[in-house]
């Protein structure tokens, strides 16, 4: 990370850089009063250049100091900084610029605001440290908005980083953490330091999160999770998937990816001693509770409704028809395989199908007092919008 300086000393410093070179040099000069004008600052032929309604400062070959007001514009090739104030030195090639500050650049699909902003013109390296907005702008299901207290950019990276209480929106969908760095080329942004990512009731968190975003259809590719995965994740019945329903899924694992197809997750991964309980209606009493375990437990989803669970590698299903009853008027099943396909229809287990050593048993009503269920129930972590 480049050295940065502190917003008062910075702007001190280059004040008395200022006064101390007009002083001693050369008088003050004022360039432009009233009318906005262009100030070449670069090289000739160099597309670098100052506007503002008023420049004051020293333009003396090798000394050049400059404090802008009103209507600033700072432009070095695609990039665009505006603002109400700016100081430049040119010795160091850094300009500090205060007020309602915004970065443009035509090339990417992101815009920078705030309230205090520096630039350092050799690394082409921004940092906003007062009130800092990132927004990404034309991407399918809405533009994505990231917050912070600091926040960096890299312009010839197209690389961002926010970080300390980082709090990231799009449409519906938000996530929070304590540093996110965005990589305009891969179209993803990692998110670091406890993420959770929820969208309504539906949460998914972990020790690292990456979001795949998209330009021109849906809203997000994927979601990845890593170190001690876990998701809850709410499903429809068939008869009222438009209604939303009510059933749930907890996952556990070493990580977990979303798969989205639009706004709904169209296939749930989880890996590394994975976990899965399904309850297809809880709220209403519905049967057919699902305790899973596995490598590898992949849920299949058709607009909301669960319709096919997939377990992989040491895997085991335990099918509880009414888990509520201790005495319940139908047994429960287990099942154990090298891999095995649970297909549900209507909420509920219909078939299933274990293959490599595969075994089931079934326990009749009478002895199918259920235990305490093995599969560890996700975490869900309180959030606030």
């Amino acid at each position: 990370m480049k050295p940065t300086l502190g917003k008062n000393l910075a702007a001190a410093i280059l004040a008395l850089l200022l006064a101390t070179s007009t002083a001693e040099e050369t008088e003050e000069t004022t360039v432009s009063d009233g009318e906005p004008r262009r100030i070449e600052l670069g090289k000739p032929g160099e597309d670098y250049y100052l506007e503002a309604d008023r420049v004051v400062g020293n333009f003396a070959e090798g000394i050049r100091t400059v404090r802008a007001l009103g209507h600033v514009r700072l432009v070095q090739g695609p990039t665009e900084i505006t603002a109400d104030e700016l100081y430049y030195y040119d010795r160091e090639q850094i300009a500090l610029l205060k007020g309602r500050v915004m970065v443009l650049d035509r090339e990417k699909n992101a815009r920078l605001e705030g309230r205090y902003l520096e630039y350092h013109r050799a690394g082409r390296y921004v940092i906003l440290t007062e009130e800092p907005e990132l927004f990404l702008v034309n991407r399918a299901g809405g533009d994505v908005h990231v917050t912070g207290k600091v926040m960096e950019y890299y312009l010839d990276e197209d690389r961002g980083v926010a970080s300390g209480g980082v709090r990231i929106d799009q449409g519906e969908l938000h996530a929070e953490g304590d540093r996110a760095t965005y990589y305009g080329g891969e179209n993803k942004i990692i998110l670091e330091g406890d993420p959770i990512a929820w969208r309504g009731d539906d949460k998914a968190g972990g020790e690292l999160m990456t979001m795949h975003l998209l330009d021109e259809e849906g809203g997000l590719e994927k979601i990845e999770i890593d170190g001690t995965a876990r998701a809850v994740y709410h499903v429809a019945k068939e008869e009222d998937a438009a209604d939303g329903g009510e059933g749930k899924l907890e996952l556990a694992g070493d990580r977990i990816v979303l798969f989205y197809v639009g706004d709904a997750a169209d296939r749930i991964v989880c890996t590394g001693n994975a976990t899965a309980l399904y309850l297809p209606d809880p709220a209403s009493g519905e049967e057919g509770r699902i305790d899973s375990r596995a490598q590898e437990i992949t849920i299949y989803l058709q607009d909301e409704v669960a319709t096919q669970i997939t377990l992989e590698g040491d895997a085991y299903a335990l099918y509880q028809p009414d888990p509520g009853n201790p005495h319940p008027e139908r047994g429960r099943t287990e099942m154990q395989g090298s891999h095995m396909d649970l297909f549900l229809v209507d909420g509920e287990l219909d078939r299933f199908v274990a293959r490599g050593h595969a075994q089931g048993s079934y326990v009749p009503p009478e002895r199918a007092e259920a235990p305490e269920p093995e599969t560890p129930v996700a975490e869900e972590t309180q959030t606030e919008e």
